[in-house]
């Protein structure tokens, strides 16, 4: 069972269908390292949702889905490390995805400034 204490990488490896019911909540960024050290609660208070509703809505597909895993302080030593490579996975794609779009907005607006130019000059 989730408590609203729990850790969101700790979330994640307990339950398969975790990141897509946190992410129906709003919680799209659950790979950021700086989220992956964060309680439900806390995430919850950050993206203005009722923990309540998170923990009863994870809970729900524990049940239909997965037995909760029983590795005490296991899941904590191995929750960074797993977690960590997934968050670098998802940056390089985020940072690849960002990349492209600065590069063609800074295409048209280069494109858009000599075209500007142009103009004034043919003006004159």
């Amino acid at each position: 069972m989730f408590k609203k204490t729990d850790l969101i990488c700790e979330v994640l490896e307990k339950d398969e269908n975790a990141e897509e019911i946190l992410t129906q909540f709003g919680f799209h960024c659950i790979y950021c390292p700086a989220a992956q050290m964060e309680s439900l609660e806390e995430a919850s208070y950050v993206h203005g949702v009722d923990v309540n509703e998170v923990v009863k809505a994870l809970n729900a597909s524990l049940k239909s889905t997965t037995k909760p895993s029983k590795t005490g302080n296991k899941t904590a030593k191995t929750c960074s490390t797993k977690t960590a490579k997934t968050s670098n996975a998802k940056a390089a794609k985020t940072t690849a995805k960002t990349t492209k779009t600065t590069a063609k907005t800074t295409a048209k607006t280069t494109a858009t400034s000599k075209s500007s130019k142009a103009t004034k000059t043919t003006k004159k």
